[in-house]
């Protein structure tokens, strides 16, 4: 038979071929790490090389996002290093006893996770009966597999988005919109949304109000939602309107082939704060001012004709 060495360890191995053979690395001890001498035996013969077996541990460097709410359901990317591709990885979360490093493994909760490459996992935040603190490690091949020193989670409370103020806008986009309601985190990933993909900042003032300036974008109704970590999104279904420029009137309408004639333009929802507003005389475009949300004023080029 064909056997492998790895330190003390025997592992017997599957020959492949004339001069291959394979073998499957047994499970070493939490933190033994470092190099393990490689000796081959075949046939009571063994054969002494100069090969090592680097050892690393799996460690978890960092989570996106560390906070999620306590319906839970958050797909959290872990990132470290060492995370097995071929093997099936389990992420645990590790309750607080209180809001410090206090971790009860008793309360830990053991989710299936998805590995994508050897520095980064996925899994899904187990619910929780309250806020409070978490730590996430990783390990592999099931319960008994030697986890990761964990990173704190946060569980926050499933906020709300109650109203809209205003609950309108032009399509130009700008807006500050205060957006009221519950349980606001103030975080580096507090967002709101205007539609699926409409993401801007939200600037947090308080548990139940944060601001956010609406994008630009085409007219009619959207929903606007909040996220307290970038990931998860309230489903409360809050409309804003956006209005599209209308025109109704020009005057006057005609004026000398030379070009000169002040012409007014009587609509609605003109824009001044608009990074450039024109008047289009045929293919002709022409500075225009806008006086008021529903007067424009632009002067009339030569003719083209």
């Amino acid at each position: 038979g064909v056997s492998v060495m790895f330190g003390s360890v025997r592992v017997f191995a599957a020959v492949r071929g004339d001069g291959e053979a394979s073998v499957t690395t047994p499970r070493f001890p939490l933190g033994r790490t470092g190099s393990y001498q490689l000796e081959l035996e075949v046939d009571g013969y063994t054969l002494q090389g100069t090969n090592a077996f680097e050892v690393t541990s799996v460690a978890v460097s960092g989570l996106e996002p560390s906070a999620g709410s306590v319906a839970g359901g958050t797909t959290v990317t872990v990132l470290g290093t060492s995370f097995d591709v071929a093997a099936e990885v389990s992420c645990v979360f590790t309750r607080a006893t209180v809001l410090s490093t206090n971790y009860d493994r008793s309360g830990a909760s053991l989710v299936a996770g998805t590995t994508v490459t050897s520095t980064m996992a996925l899994c899904q935040s187990p619910p929780q009966p309250g806020p409070g603190m978490s730590a996430v490690s990783v390990g592999f091949d099931g319960a008994s597999s030697d986890f990761s020193t964990g990173l704190p989670f946060e569980y926050t409370r499933v906020p709300r988005v109650l109203s809209l103020a205003p609950s309108s806008g032009l399509y130009t986009g700008g807006n500050v919109v205060e957006v009221l309601g519950s349980d606001f985190v103030r975080s580096f990933d507090l967002s709101c949304r205007f539609g699926l993909r409409g993401n801007v900042a939200a600037v947090w003032k308080s548990s139940t109000r944060v601001s956010c300036a609406a994008p630009a974008r085409g007219g009619g109704n959207v929903t606007v939602e909040l996220s307290n970590n970038g990931v998860d999104w309230t489903s409360d279904g809050n409309q804003y309107a956006y209005s599209v420029a209308s025109i109704v009137d020009v005057r006057p309408l005609s004026g000398s082939v030379n070009g000169g004639t002040e012409v007014t333009v009587v609509g609605s929802n003109f824009d001044a704060g608009s990074d450039g507003v024109y008047c289009t005389f045929a293919v002709t475009r022409v500075d225009a001012l806008v006086a008021s949300p529903s007067l424009v004023l632009c002067t009339s080029p030569p003719s083209t004709r």
